[in-house]
């Protein structure tokens, strides 16, 4: 019974423990008066976000 619980667990985790979707990023700006950071990234396919590039 106990293997049988451990089996279920794991099949029931596995989807947790899918690649993520890395992406790099840099910190262009840090403001800690309220707490926000502005980051420059590449694309984020998962979330189907573009690229973030500093405004100047």
């Amino acid at each position: 019974m106990k293997f049988g619980i451990w089996i279920v667990a794991l099949v029931c985790a596995a989807p947790a423990f899918a690649a993520p979707d890395w992406t790099r990023a840099r910190i262009v700006q840090l403001d800690p008066e309220k707490a926000r950071v502005t980051p420059q990234h590449q694309r984020i396919r998962s979330i189907r976000m573009d690229a973030m590039e500093p405004v100047r």
